[in-house]
């Protein structure tokens, strides 16, 4: 007889199929799930950047609205008969007008030291090049310094040598010993005259007196120039100018610019590769924004490192109170604590009033107007000058000389430095002590009982475990300094001599002091590069430290 025996089934493991599509469902719920925040990330991230990139490649001034199309300035004038004969005047007849004052800026480069009364000619250069042809179209010049120094110096207007190139004469007419500034603005004022057509042939009756009105109009690639605010059209057609006047009783209207042209690549070549202003600026920029970066990323994660520490400690007391001091002025308004900072800066401030104290023989620093470099300051100590160093530190790299290179930082942007170090260590901190905390404390148990010293424990054992938050504040300081603008406008406005002129304040100054709105993107979209390649290198080797 058989006895039965019981079959046991086993479980068996899922196709392929059902699992890959388990797989496809969980993606797909994953990405409906994410699409509102893709939306978002497109609109707000990549939206942007797609329309700096735009206006990058155009010329586009930012004040002209964007769409607003090209049009012409068009009015009416009144033709009065000087002679006892009637006169034709045929259509396409050209009469002009004074447009309001234009402003053509010319850059002095070099510099001087003048004597009272004394004169020097030299060579400027136009700030804007495509502007030559306008400041030849001007009349009635007067050129002027800047503002500040209109007592100073007496300039001639510019004119042309022989090559083409553009000479000044500047005249000290103070009473001291005066010197130009680094790339001195010199503005050229004047009139340009604007030409006009009749729309229609007209005749002027016979008779001294008489008078016809005709409508004109100017060409529509004028623009607002052609708009005459402040002025009418007064001069006559060259072969009629003895034989009838012209005035216009009303004012011209109509006149507008386009919003701009496509120019290509033309803001980047200004910016990187071709020599002038822009150029120049912009490499000042990123020489004061290097040393910005270099200066405050290593001390203020150093700073915050060592205050988390303290403040993790067991044994201090009043905890609470350490962390909200030190994490006070993280939170406060930056425009506050730098209109702080002018004041403990000043000449007479707090800051030279305490070292003073100390320091019997201490002469006071002028903080926040010294465009030294700090380098140069302190190989002058040793008699290393400009003029003792050689010529080949006047060689010219991407616009600055090689002696403005190794400058280091002025001693104006180091007391930003110090303000943004100081305002930022707080944040840091918080990162270090929520990374300490997370920490086991066994891990410091066992240091301890194989007899390590705090110093060992700390280069050995926390130095190590906080590598990934370490390169995350790096990340975070570096993302910070190089878009610093908001204390540079605050405290000093770039200057003096530019020494404090960042990335990020050349875009403010280019996009909205110039009204070259291309140029402002243009520089934007390379320091948006900049910080994108920093950072993704700071990924990289905070991936690779993780993965130890």
């Amino acid at each position: 007889m058989t006895t039965p025996t019981l079959t046991q089934k086993t479980a068996q493991p899922p196709s392929e199929s059902a699992f890959g599509k388990k797989q496809r469902e969980e993606t797909i719920a994953g990405f409906i799930f994410m699409a509102p925040a893709m939306t978002i990330f497109f609109l707000f991230l990549l939206l942007p950047i797609i329309f700096a990139l735009y206006i990058s490649l155009t010329d586009w001034n930012g004040i002209t609205p964007l769409g607003q199309q090209e049009r012409e300035a068009a009015g009416t004038v009144v033709f009065t008969n000087q002679t006892a004969d009637a006169i034709t005047i045929p259509a396409g007849t050209t009469v002009r007008g004074l447009s309001e004052r234009e402003v053509v800026n010319f850059i002095l480069s070099d510099l001087f030291v003048l004597e009272p009364g004394e004169t020097v000619t030299t060579g400027i250069t136009l700030e804007d090049a495509d502007r030559e042809e306008v400041f030849t179209g001007l009349s009635n010049l007067v050129t002027v310094a800047p503002r500040n120094l209109r007592s100073t110096f007496e300039l001639t207007s510019p004119e042309q040598d022989e090559v083409g190139n553009y000479i000044i004469s500047i005249t000290n007419i103070s009473d001291a010993v005066a010197e130009t500034p680094e790339n001195m603005v010199i503005s050229s004022v004047g009139n340009l005259s604007i030409a006009f057509t009749t729309e229609a042939e007209v005749t002027l009756p016979a008779g001294e007196g008489e008078t016809v009105e005709v409508a004109v109009s100017a060409d529509a690639a004028l623009g607002r120039a052609a708009n005459l605010a402040n002025s009418t059209i007064t001069i006559p057609p060259a072969d009629l100018g003895s034989s009838v006047t012209v005035d216009n009783p009303q004012r011209v209207e109509g006149g507008q610019n386009s919003d701009y042209n496509f120019i290509g690549l033309q803001n980047y070549e200004a910016l990187v590769f071709r020599d002038g202003l822009a150029q120049r600026d912009f490499f000042n920029s990123v020489r004061n924004t290097v040393y910005f970066v270099l200066g405050v990323v290593p001390t203020q994660t150093f700073l915050a490192l060592l205050l988390a520490v303290v403040v993790n400690q067991r044994w201090l007391k009043g905890k609470g109170f350490f962390r909200t001091a030190f994490y006070f002025p993280s939170i406060t308004s930056s425009v506050v604590i730098s209109l702080i900072f002018m004041w403990m800066f000043t000449r007479g401030g707090l800051i030279n009033t305490l070292i003073g104290g100390v320091l019997p023989a201490y002469e006071s620093v002028t903080w926040l107007n010294d465009p030294n470099g700090v380098i140069h300051n302190f190989i002058g100590l040793f008699g290393v000058t400009r003029d003792t160093i050689g010529d080949w530190a006047q060689t010219r790299v991407a616009g600055l000389t090689l002696w403005e290179w190794m400058s280091g930082p002025s001693v104006t942007l180091l007391t930003i430095m110090i303000l943004n170090t100081w305002t930022t260590i707080g944040t840091m901190m918080i990162i270090f002590l929520a990374a300490l905390q997370g920490i086991p404390g066994s891990v410091y148990e066992a240091a301890s009982i194989d007899g390590a010293t705090a110093w060992q424990t700390f280069r050995r054992i926390t130095v190590p475990l906080l590598a990934p938050t370490t390169f995350f504040v790096v990340t975070l300081g570096l993302i910070g300094t190089f878009q610093v603008f908001d204390q540079v406008y605050v405290i000093s406005s770039g200057g003096p001599a530019k020494t404090t002129v960042t990335i990020a304040y050349i875009v403010y100054q280019n996009g909205f002091n110039n009204s070259q709105m291309g140029l402002a993107a243009a520089t934007a979209l390379i320091l948006f590069v900049i910080i994108f390649a920093f950072t993704m290198v700071q990924r990289a080797f905070t991936s690779e430290r993780a993965a130890e």
